[in-house]
C-alpha cells in the first residue's frame, strides 16, 4: 500500500492510496472522520485481465466488461463507501462509470486512480467543459453512451 494521508482536525484525507493485490489493485480517494467513525470514499479497483478471464471474463455479461474494461483487458470497477468503520456501505458508483465512458479515461491497474481527477473535475465541472464556456448537454451525453443521439 502506497500514499498520503494528511490528518487535520480529526479528518483523515487521501487522493492518492493505492494497493496492490493478487488480482489487481486499488485507488482511493476521499475522507474518514475519525471522531464520527464515519467514511466518505471513492474507490476504483482495476482487476487483472488473467483474473477477469478466471472468473469469467466477457462470460460474465459481455456488456459488464465492454461498459467497464480497458484497453488491456483489465476489467475496472468504481466505487462509493460510506458508512462507518463498524458498518461500511460499498456500491458501485453509476456517475463515475458513466463519466468514464464519457470520456475515454479507464483506469489502468498500473494507476488506478489515473483519471481520478479528470473524472472529479468533470463531476464538479471545472475540467473537461467545451472552449465556449457553455456545459456539454447532458442528453447528448447519454445518449452518446449508448450509441444513439438525440434528434436535433
Amino acid at each position: 500500500m502506497t500514499g498520503a494521508i494528511l490528518v487535520k482536525n480529526g479528518i483523515a484525507q487521501t487522493n492518492n492510496l493505492q494497493a496492490t493485490l493478487d488480482i489487481g489493485n486499488v485507488g482511493a480517494v476521499g475522507t474518514a472522520n475519525l471522531a464520527s467513525e464515519t467514511l466518505n470514499m471513492q474507490l476504483t479497483a482495476v482487476l487483472t485481465k488473467a483474473f477477469t478471464q478466471q472468473v469469467g471474463g466477457a462470460g460474465v455479461g459481455g456488456y459488464m466488461s465492454t461498459a467497464l474494461a480497458n484497453s488491456q483487458g483489465e476489467l475496472v470497477i468504481p466505487a462509493t463507501v460510506t458508512g462507518t468503520f463498524q458498518n461500511p456501505k460499498v456500491s458501485p458508483d453509476i456517475q463515475k462509470m458513466a463519466q468514464m465512458k464519457l470520456k475515454g479515461l479507464i483506469p489502468t491497474g498500473d494507476n488506478p486512480l489515473g483519471a481520478a481527477s479528470s473524472i472529479l473535475g468533470g463531476l464538479t465541472g471545472k475540467k473537461g467543459q467545451p472552449a465556449t464556456g457553455q456545459q456539454p448537454n447532458p442528453v447528448n451525453q447519454v445518449m452518446d453512451l449508448f450509441g444513439t443521439k438525440k434528434k436535433q
